[in-house]
This record gives structure tokens, sequence and C-alpha cells, in this order.
């Protein structure tokens, strides 16, 4: 049997104070924009000394850096799911997700937006993840297509590129938007024209042409 380790007094107080800290940055950056929030104010709405904060964190930014992975293990949760059988039905289907969770994040979702956009350290972030994304798409689709649900003439990592930058621009103008339009739906619309060039038609796999045995007719 495995023994379990409890946290101690001082390590639980120290979470709780961290928390803390993140609730009141989060609900001062919800009603003043990440902006136009100081330091000052967080550690006043949180009731704790300006130094306390720097214990925990380096930088205003570093408060919203636990968010940003939070929501980004759940996006990596359903790129896992994805199914190479059906490529742009599994697509679709991630894409739906990802509404689905941003929608419900809400004002808190167009803070981190804002604040990736404004800040280096955040944005450092979200482009090292974004590149995560692009290699696990790009191997998605590889695996695709050896099981000819993808053309064998496709370059997994081009189209892995094509998908993650309309996956950027099109979330860009969403929250830029405020998110007017369906999101899934628009991102769904754009990649079917990726789609349409790198899936075999009428649903026919397209197997990998193996080797002709040497002395056959065209494999002189």
């Amino acid at each position: 049997m495995t023994a379990v380790t409890l946290p101690s007094r001082r390590e639980r107080k120290a979470a709780a104070c961290r928390a803390r800290l993140e609730r009141a940055a989060m609900a001062l950056f919800l009603e003043h924009g990440f902006a136009g929030t100081s330091v000052d104010e967080i550690v006043a709405r949180a009731d704790v000394a300006k130094g306390t904060f720097f214990s925990y964190f380096a930088t205003k930014p570093a408060v919203l850096e636990d968010y940003y992975r939070a929501l980004d293990a759940r996006f990596f949760g359903a790129l896992e799911a994805l199914d190479p059988a059906r490529p742009e039905a599994s697509m679709a289907r991630y894409y739906r997700f990802a509404e689905r969770l941003l929608r419900a994040e809400g004002a808190r979702a167009r803070v981190l937006f804002e604040a990736i956009g404004s800040d280096p350290s955040l944005g450092g972030i979200d482009r090292a993840s974004g590149e995560d994304v692009e290699r696990r798409v790009a191997a998605f689709l590889a695996t695709a297509r050896r099981r000819g649900t993808v053309r064998s003439t496709v370059d997994p990592e081009l189209a892995a590129r094509v998908l993650t930058d309309v996956w950027s621009a099109t979330v860009r103008d969403w929250f830029e938007g405020k998110q007017a339009f369906p999101l899934a739906r628009r991102l769904a619309a754009k990649a079917s024209l990726l789609f349409a060039g790198i899936t075999p038609r009428s649903g026919r796999r397209d197997l990998v042409p193996k080797k002709e045995p040497r002395g056959s007719r065209t494999g002189r």
C-alpha cells in the first residue's frame, strides 16, 4: 500500500494565500481589464502585503499562468481524442468542444486573451503551446495518412500549420468581435476547404502504394 503524504499546515496556508491572490486578481481584471489593474490593487483586494504577492508571482501576468495552463490542459485532452479514421468530422467535434469551453469560461477567457496580446511573457507561453498543438495535430494527420483517410501525398506538418493558423486567426477575430459569430461553425467551414484537398474522394481510403515486386510488368 502506497503511503499518502498530506500537505503540511504551512503548505496549506501558502496554497490558500496563492489562491486568494489569484481570485482577487481575476475579479479586478474582470472589473477593470488586465491592463487597467495594478499589483497594488490586487494586494489591497486580497488583503495581503505587496511583498507577499511577489513571494508567489514574479509579475502581474504570472497570476494568470495557472489559469492558462489549466485551460490548456483541457484543450490538449480533447486533442488526444481526435479520431484518425474520421479526420474532418473529428476536427469539427474538437471545434465544438472548444467553443463550449470558451463560452463557459466567459469573461475570464476574454481577460486571458487580452493579457496574451499585451504581455510578452504570456504571449511566449501561448506561442509555445501553439507549437505543441501543431506537433500533435501533425502526428494525428500522419496517423490518418497511414490509415488512408488522408491522401498519401499530404505533408502532415504543413497541413497542421494551416489548421493551427486558421485556429489562431479565427479565435482572435471571435474575441475581438465579442463572440458575435458561431466559432465552431466558422472554424469547421474554413477547415473543410483544407480537408477537401487532402482527403480521398467519396470516402475511399487512399492507401500508400506498395512497391511492385521485381519482375512485375510495372516494376522492372
